[in-house]
């Protein structure tokens, strides 16, 4: 009777090749579900802060967000030195009522050991003396950072470049902002990259936030759906990845139901 098996030669063979496609693979899906993890994450992390915001005015009885107690307080970003420490520090008070709050720090870059990233790997290296400087960065319990550029918190917000009549013809929503929000899911945690765990938006003076690349974007910005991430050109867009920074794929991650395709 013949009998079937393997030589100990064939085991090892077939043990190797599986190892092998393991080593290959497994980096790969551990990869992939850190990404979607982020991405879950971000879901969460809006619906906290548009909640806050929302009670935020109801508390003040304010139709706008500029109109608040807190945002009141910094004084349209004008302030500076002790003045602007004090206020930051009562603007800080008045978030945490309303987003549990666990430290902040003035200065986006205060938050990281390395520089922030786009999504292509390349570094921004103006952090300490550029546009993140002007961002308070309050970190909430829950593990999230958020990013709030206060350069636009004057009372009425932002009105841009079109009217309301424009915008509202082109199909945006976004008639006026009271500044920026990044929100960064892991907090100091890698990847620091813009589109994999940092993500862009504008805010509404209804305390809404609205993503960097979306339609209300780029109507509020352009006036037209120049600037959504299928269409915008190189850095600014998130159709190719190879050229993107990462800013406009907030907007794609977000119509896509928070399932990353890129």
């Amino acid at each position: 009777m013949k009998k079937f098996g393997y030589t100990l030669a064939e085991v090892l063979i077939t043990l190797m090749i599986v190892g092998v496609l393991a080593a290959l693979t497994v980096p790969m899906v551990t990869v992939s579900a850190q990404k979607q993890k982020n991405a879950s994450a971000l879901a969460v992390a809006i619906s906290d802060w548009e909640s806050a915001m929302a009670a935020m005015m109801s508390a003040d009885a304010a139709t706008e967000l500029a109109e608040t107690a807190a945002w009141k307080e910094l004084g349209g970003g004008e302030l500076s030195g002790s003045t602007r420490d004090d206020a930051i520090k009562v603007f800080m008070g008045e978030m945490s009522k309303f987003l549990n709050m666990n430290t902040y720090y003035k200065g986006f870059q205060k938050l990281y050991d390395d520089n922030i990233k786009k999504i292509n790997e390349t570094e921004i290296t103006d952090r300490s003396d550029g546009v993140y400087a002007d961002y308070l960065v309050l970190v909430s319990k829950k593990g999230p950072a958020y990013g709030i550029n206060i350069t636009n918190s004057e009372m009425g917000g932002d009105k841009g470049d079109y009217t309301e009549d424009v915008i509202l013809g082109a199909g945006g929503t976004l008639t006026a902002i009271t500044g920026s929000v990044q929100i960064d899911v892991n907090g100091k945690d890698k990847p620091n990259t813009y589109g994999r765990d940092i993500f862009l938006f504008d805010l509404g003076t209804d305390g809404r936030l609205y993503p960097h690349g979306g339609m209300d974007y780029s109507v509020y910005t352009a006036g037209d759906d120049s600037k959504t991430w299928e269409n915008a050109e190189g850095e600014d867009g998130c159709s190719d990845i190879t050229k993107s920074a990462g800013w406009s794929c907030t907007s794609r991650l977000m119509e896509n139901g928070f399932k990353v395709d890129y």
